[in-house]
Parts: C-alpha cells; sequence; structure tokens
C-alpha cells in the first residue's frame, strides 16, 4: 500500500490533558515519605546505589570479556550450534507467526549477518559458561541453603504471575542456583 492515498473518518471521543503533580511535600507523602527533603535524599540515594551497581556490572563485564580474550579452547560445532538456536529461538517463533519459513529465512543471504551475530553471541555465552564453571570448581565457590533460598524467592517475585507455576520446578531451581553461582564467581 505504499504511495497509495487515503481517507479516514474519525471521531474524536474526549480530549485529555496530563496534570502533573506539584513536587513538593504532599507529594512525598502520597509516595510513602515524610517530606520533599527526605524525598529527595531517597532518590538521589537511588540513583547513586544505581550508578554503583552499573559500574559495578560494567567492571565485571570487561574482566569477563579480558578472561575470554585470553582463553584458548575449542568449542565443539554442535555445542556452538545448539547453543545458536537457543539465542534465534523467539526470531524463529516471530517467522513462524508471520507465516515465514524458518529454513527459507536462514538461506536468505540478506540475513545471514543475523546468524554471522548470533553465532558470535552463542561462541562468548559458551566461553563465559565453561571459564565461570571452571572458577567455581576450582575455587570451591558454593551457595548456603539460606542464599538459595532468598535468591529463590527473589526470581520468583520477578516473574510475578509466572513465578507461582516455576517456583517448585527443579530444573528452575537449579538454573538460579547456577547463575547464583555465576555471580558470585565474578
Amino acid at each position: 500500500f505504499a504511495s497509495k492515498k487515503a481517507l479516514f473518518k474519525v471521531l474524536v471521543m474526549g480530549i485529555e490533558e496530563k496534570v502533573i503533580p506539584a513536587i513538593d511535600d504532599e507529594l512525598a507523602k502520597k509516595v510513602g515519605i515524610e517530606d520533599l527533603t527526605a524525598l529527595k535524599k531517597k532518590i538521589e540515594e537511588q540513583m547513586n546505589e544505581m550508578q554503583d551497581q552499573a559500574s559495578q556490572r560494567e567492571l565485571e563485564n570487561k574482566l569477563v570479556d579480558e578472561i575470554v580474550g585470553a582463553a584458548k579452547f575449542d568449542i565443539s560445532e554442535r555445542m556452538l550450534e545448539k547453543e545458536s538456536n537457543f539465542l534465534l529461538q523467539d526470531l524463529r517463533a516471530n517467522c513462524q507467526s508471520n507465516g515465514l519459513d524458518w529454513e527459507t529465512f536462514k538461506k536468505d543471504e540478506a540475513n545471514k549477518e543475523i546468524f554471522d551475530k548470533a553465532r558470535e553471541a552463542a561462541k562468548k555465552r559458551i566461553s563465559i559458561d565453561l571459564i565461570l564453571s571452571a572458577v567455581i570448581r576450582e575455587e570451591k565457590i558454593s551457595a548456603s541453603p539460606e542464599e538459595l533460598e532468598v535468591e529463590l524467592k527473589t526470581k520468583v517475585a520477578q516473574l510475578g504471575d509466572r513465578g507461582k507455576s516455576v517456583e517448585n520446578d527443579p530444573r528452575f531451581k537449579s538454573n538460579v542456583e547456577l547463575i547464583f553461582l555465576r555471580n558470585k564467581a565474578v
């Protein structure tokens, strides 16, 4: 329908204006804080904490990238293919829901870059997994049942309604433990 003219009839049901509340003690009280000064202090603390976390993640990512870059090991073709397919699951589902044949999509030369990037990402993820698994094993990193219980509850809460259905799934628990240990290793 590109370059075609169209005529639409629209019935306006109403016009609304967004009213932004005044930034004052009353606003602070509505969000459960005693006054505007305390609200500003709380926001500043949260922003500083977010900045600290972002800096920590950036440092951890750089460290992991350095280790991955220096590591020398072979990754099997099968392992790369499996991880690449995992990374491309959403794209595949999207193609299928739009009536596109996945095999045709894969063979299209215009999509080659997508698959190359997925393969590189898969290689990096596998490398990180192998290295962190080795660190966990060598350093004998473990998690107490209490730490795992807190982490499990946090993950379930993050998932909302879906969390209740996976809460008792042994694979979910195992995955939460693995992620927790890898974060400790970093």
